[in-house]
């Protein structure tokens, strides 16, 4: 597989994504090489099916809060995408509360924070 206009990116771990559209997948969140949180959204279009061709591009929108994900998997609702993040402990930093999660959407322009 190829990637063109790669923009040197590195995908994140514990990122989450989906498949957004016929041929794009958004890859979002995670830590990087340093293990911080990132507000990172990256955007995967499949240019050429046949041979794999992909590009890769950092897009403008973020997740509202830098995070990563325990399930690394988007859903789609209408045209909105909604996922599921993790929750860190305000009393300890680095400790991930296991009984809350937070939820985001992205409505293809812009990403917010659902209140539940």
């Amino acid at each position: 597989d190829s990637f063109g206009n790669r923009e040197n990116i590195i995908l994140r771990h514990n990122s989450a994504g989906c498949q957004f559209s016929k041929n794009e997948i958004l890859v979002f969140g995670g830590y990087d090489e340093n293990q911080k949180e990132t507000s990172d959204c990256f955007k995967l279009t499949v240019a050429n099916e046949q041979s794999g061709e992909c590009n890769l591009q950092r897009m403008s929108a973020k997740i509202p809060i830098s995070e990563a994900f325990a399930q690394s998997n988007g859903y789609l609702f209408g045209k909105n995408l909604y996922a599921l993040q993790n929750v860190m402990n305000p009393e300890k930093p680095g400790e991930i509360l296991t009984n809350q999660k937070r939820v985001i959407k992205f409505n293809n322009k812009n990403w917010s924070i659902i209140p539940v």
